[in-house]
């Protein structure tokens, strides 16, 4: 090769890289694809320093700032990315196949809430419909429920979401005095978690 001949990358041997030249409606277009910068930039496939050279040229007639700082997160917290939920250490589609029991309720009831429309568990409650989000938190009060009432048992068959009342009808209160059944059954599912954890020790 010699000097002058363009690269795959579009770099120039002698000359360098050729500019790209974003225009608005390229970045206008980004920014309608992403919800970040840095997920602008990378929709973009450039870095995020060039990206925002560009992104600074470019002043929004409404708001009277620049296509940068339009973008960035209003309440500067990073934008929640997707869960792979079939790879890695405690991979969702494991402890849903029942593969981690003592895996925590209240990171997996989380977890089943961030990818709800990925595993098909919808963010209601699964007895009466309720899905209305509180006020103050934007979320929907919502209590996973193990239906065997082993709270070991993650397969997902064996879970569903109950809003408080269909909880306290089928199940029982959650604080307070409990009726005798629900606290044979609150015993029994600790000692399966205590048993669980002694196996996998001897293991």
């Amino acid at each position: 090769m010699k000097k002058g001949d363009k690269m795959p990358s579009g770099f120039i041997l002698g000359i360098g890289r050729t500019p790209l030249n974003l225009q608005e409606k390229q970045i206008r277009y980004a920014m309608k694809n992403s919800k970040s910068n840095s997920a602008a930039a990378r929709f973009l496939n450039v870095s995020l320093t060039t990206y925002e050279k560009y992104a600074r040229r470019y002043i929004d007639e409404e708001t009277g700032k620049d296509l940068w700082e339009l973008q960035k997160n209003k309440r500067g917290k990073g934008v929640k990315k997707p869960y792979n939920i079939t790879k890695g250490k405690f991979a969702l589609k494991d402890i849903l196949e029942g593969k981690y029991p003592d895996y925590s309720v209240y990171q997996l009831k989380n977890r089943l809430i961030n990818n709800a429309d990925k595993v098909n568990f919808k963010t209601c409650c699964h007895n009466c419909g309720y899905n209305e989000e509180r006020i103050t938190d934007g979320k929907i009060p919502l209590i996973l429920d193990h239906i065997d009432d082993d709270w070991t048992n993650h397969i997902r068959e064996n879970l569903r979401f109950l809003c408080y009342n269909c909880f306290h009808n089928l199940k029982g209160n959650i604080r307070g005095n409990q009726p005798q059944w629900r606290i044979e059954q609150v015993k029994k599912a600790k000692e399966t978690i205590k048993r669980n954890k002694k196996n996998k020790k001897k293991e």
